[in-house]
C-alpha cells in the first residue's frame, strides 16, 4: 500500500497548490477531488464514467434520473408521455420540445438542430462514437420547429427515454461541433476541451488527467444558481489523498471513492462523512475474446475460449472476500452483470466457491500441470493470464486476491496495473485504454443511468466490438460476439409488455454472465465523500454525481 507520505500528503500538497489563486475566495469556490481525473469533457469520445461525470458540470440532455430512477426534465419543457401525447400510441416516436429558456453559455438559444446534429454526430460511422449504441433503434431525428424535435424509431420502442437522457447523451452546440463531425471528432482539441454549454458551469481551464477549472455560466436559467462563483475539479493520487483534504477542508466533495473496509470515514465524522447509494454498477472481469481482426495487436490467451475454463476461474473466487478486500460496505456478493433492479436479475444464487470442483473442470479439458511447477499448460503452454486493472488500493488488492485464488488451482497471473486515467481515457492512439483491451482479463467496473437496461445491454453487441474502423471506441470492450446474445437484443427490441421485457432481460443478463462475456463479482454502490459544511447534496445511483449541482451550497456562517 503506498505510503500516505508519499502519495496522500504530496496530492495535499498539489491540491493546495492548485486552489492557491483561490485562497481568498473559499466560499465562492466548491472544491472537488476526483479520484480518477478526466482525460477529455465530450462523452461522445469515451465511455469512463469520470469523462461523462466532469462533463456534466456542463454539458446537459434533455432529461435527467432522479435518485430513484425517475426521469425528470433538464433541458425539455416536460418529459413526453403518452397521456401528454409526447409519445405515439403506436410506440414509434416520441416527441421533445425544448424549454423557452434553454441557452447555451455564449447566449444562443439551443434548438431542435442542436438535438439533430449531436444525433448525427454520435452515428455517424467514421467517427467510432462511444455512445453510440444509445441510439440503437432509431431511424430519425427530424426537427419539427425550432424548439421541437420528433425521434422516429424503427419499430415501437416501450422505452423511448435512452437517447438524449442522462449525461451520456447530452446536447452539443452545432456551432461549435460543425466542423468536428466523423474522423476528424477525435482531432477537435479545443471543442472536446472545452465545450459550450447548457449547465450551471463553464469551462474556464483543462488539463486533461490533473485538473480542471470552471466558473459559474452567468446566463443559467435557474435564479440564484449555482451558489458558487467558480469550481475547481482535480484528480487525485487515489481516496487517502481524496479523505485527507476533505478532513482538513481543503476540499469540499469527492465523488466515486473508494474507501477501504477498514477506513475510519465510514464511522467517524472528523471534517467529511460518506454518502452511499446502490444502483446498477457492479464490478467485473471482462474477458477478452479478441475477434480476428487483422491490425489488432493483442491476441488473448487460447485458454480463454475454453469455457471449462472460465468456468473454473469463476468457481475459484471467493466473492464475498473479494467485497470485503475491496470495498467493504460500498459492495455486496453479485454474479451477474446487471445486479439491479431485482426483476432483471435472474434467480439462480450465485454458486460459491469450490476449489475442488474448479480444478475438476481443468482435469476434464486436458489443462493439467505436467512439469510440476504450479502452472497447468494447454498444448505445452502455461496458462498464465495478463490482468489488467486502475491504480488503487481497492482494485489492486482485488487483483492480488483474484491471483492468489486462482494460482490454487493452477492458472497463474500476471498483474498489470494502469493509471485511470489512461485505463478509461479513450486516447484511440493510447495501447493502455480499456477499448484497445491488450491483456486477457480486465478487472474494472460500471453500470448505467436510469432504471432500464437496453441501451446497456445494447452496448454488447457484436458491431459494438472496438477496432481500429471506430477508432477504437465502441461500448463493448469484450469483443463479444454471441448469436443467442444478439437473437435475445432482437427480441428485447420487440418486447412491449413490463413483464416480457423483464424476461428477455434476465436472460440477456444470464448470457453475458455466464458465456464468456465476463466473470460478474459485485454489486457495487456509490460512495461521496461530502465535507461537512456542504448542503444539498443528494446521492443519485442513476444518473451523474453533478445531476443537482446547481443545489449545492455551504451552510449558513460555515
Amino acid at each position: 500500500m503506498p505510503s500516505i507520505s508519499a502519495r496522500s500528503l504530496g496530492f495535499a500538497c498539489a491540491f493546495l497548490v492548485a486552489q492557491a489563486a483561490a485562497a481568498d475566495q473559499h466560499e465562492d469556490t466548491l472544491r472537488i477531488v476526483a479520484t480518477q481525473a478526466a482525460s477529455t469533457l465530450n462523452p461522445y469520445l469515451s465511455s469512463g464514467s469520470k469523462d461523462v461525470t466532469a462533463a456534466s458540470l456542463v454539458l446537459e440532455p434533455l432529461a435527467g434520473f432522479d435518485p430513484e430512477g425517475r426521469t425528470f426534465p433538464r433541458l425539455a419543457q416536460d418529459i413526453p408521455t403518452l397521456e401528454n401525447g409526447g409519445v405515439s400510441p403506436d410506440g414509434l416516436s416520441i416527441t421533445w420540445t425544448l424549454r423557452e429558456d434553454a441557452r447555451w453559455s455564449d447566449g444562443s438559444p439551443v434548438t431542435a438542430e442542436d438535438v439533430a446534429f449531436t444525433h448525427r454526430y454520435c452515428t455517424d460511422p467514421a467517427m467510432g462514437c462511444a455512445q453510440a449504441h444509445r441510439f440503437d433503434g432509431i431511424a430519425a431525428v427530424e426537427v419539427l420547429d425550432p424548439r421541437r424535435v420528433r425521434i422516429r424509431f424503427a419499430q415501437p420502442q416501450p422505452n423511448p427515454y435512452q437517447a438524449f437522457v442522462g449525461p451520456e447523451t447530452p446536447i452539443l452546440q452545432q456551432a461549435q461541433f460543425r466542423d468536428c463531425t466523423g474522423a476528424r471528432a477525435p482531432q477537435c482539441v479545443d471543442q472536446n476541451m472545452a465545450p459550450i454549454g447548457t449547465g450551471p458551469f463553464t469551462v474556464a481551464s483543462f488539463v486533461p488527467g490533473d485538473v480542471a477549472e470552471f466558473a459559474a455560466n452567468p446566463g443559467f436559467r435557474q435564479p440564484g444558481a449555482p451558489h458558487f462563483e467558480r469550481a475547481v475539479l482535480l484528480g487525485a493520487d487515489d481516496t487517502v489523498a481524496a479523505r485527507t483534504v476533505l478532513r482538513t477542508g481543503e476540499a469540499d466533495f469527492a465523488p466515486g471513492v473508494f474507501l477501504p473496509p477498514d477506513s475510519p470515514a465510514w464511522d467517524e465524522g472528523g471534517g467529511a462523512f460518506v454518502q452511499l447509494a446502490f444502483g446498477a454498477d457492479a464490478e467485473f472481469l471482462m474477458i477478452n475474446n479478441g475477434l480476428p481482426w487483422q491490425d489488432e495487436a493483442y491476441r488473448p490467451h487460447a485458454a480463454l475460449s475454453e469455457p471449462d475454463v472460465v468456468r473454473a476461474l469463476a468457481l475459484a473466487i471467493d466473492r464475498e472476500a473479494l467485497a470485503a478486500v475491496g470495498y467493504g460496505p460500498a459492495a455486496r456478493p453479485s454474479c451477474y452483470w446487471i445486479p439491479a433492479p431485482d426483476r432483471h436479475v435472474p434467480e439462480a444464487p450465485c454458486p460459491v466457491r469450490d476449489v475442488d470442483a474448479a480444478r475438476a473442470l481443468l482435469d476434464g479439458a486436458g489443462i493439467v500441470d505436467s512439469d510440476g511447477d504450479g502452472i497447468r499448460e494447454l498444448d505445452g503452454a502455461p496458462v498464465s493470464l495478463v490482468l489488467h486493472t486502475s491504480t488503487g488500493q481497492a482494485r489492486e488488492d482485488m487483483a492480488a486476491t483474484l491471483k492468489q485464488f486462482w494460482r490454487e488451482i493452477g492458472i497463474g497471473t500476471e498483474i498489470r496495473t494502469v493509471p485511470p486515467q489512461a485505463l478509461f481515457g479513450g486516447d484511440p492512439d493510447n495501447p493502455l485504454t480499456l477499448q484497445r483491451f491488450e491483456a486477457d482479463l480486465m478487472l474494472f467496473g460500471g453500470g448505467f443511468s436510469g432504471v432500464d437496461p437496453q441501451a446497456h445491454l445494447s452496448g454488447a453487441a457484436c458491431r459494438n466490438a472496438p477496432r481500429p474502423a471506430t477508432q477504437w471506441q465502441g461500448a463493448n470492450i469484450a469483443r463479444f460476439c454471441n448469436p443467442s446474445y444478439e437473437a435475445q437484443l432482437e427480441a428485447l427490441n420487440e418486447a412491449i409488455s413490463p413483464e416480457d421485457r423483464a424476461r428477455v432481460i434476465r436472460e440477456l443478463n444470464a448470457i453475458a454472465s455466464t458465456q464468456g462475456m465476463m466473470i460478474p463479482l459485485l454489486h457495487r454502490g456509490r460512495a461521496s465523500l461530502v465535507g461537512e459544511d456542504m448542503r444539498g447534496l443528494v446521492t443519485n445511483a442513476w444518473d451523474s454525481a453533478f445531476w443537482n449541482v446547481a443545489e449545492w451550497h455551504r451552510a449558513s456562517g460555515s
